[in-house]
């Protein structure tokens, strides 16, 4: 989700890019902001979301799942002069 004046909205097609060892991996989100990346090993990344001249940097916690598919819950990103923190809420 990414919060405009204010406002949540899913961040469809945005590109993301977490550092990793230095190095950005950049993966589309798609429709409802959901996304697919292989080979991230679990662990924390700081990493940026990105389109149409909005930014947004937060942390990207990966977890240790053995499933195909991972819910990392809801994480709403600050743009356009909201308070500069990502706020993450994960499912239970």
């Amino acid at each position: 989700m990414i919060r405009v004046n204010g406002q949540s909205k899913h961040a469809e097609f945005f590109d993301v890019a977490p550092d990793v060892d230095g190095w950005p991996v950049t993966f589309v989100t798609g429709r409802g902001g959901e996304f697919y990346v292989e080979d991230l090993q679990a662990g924390r990344y700081k990493a940026e979301l990105f389109a149409n001249g909005t930014r947004c940097r937060f942390e990207l916690d990966i977890p240790d799942a053995k499933v195909p598919l991972t819910d990392l819950g809801q994480l709403v990103c600050p743009l356009s002069g909201e308070p500069d923190r990502a706020t993450t809420s994960r499912p239970r």
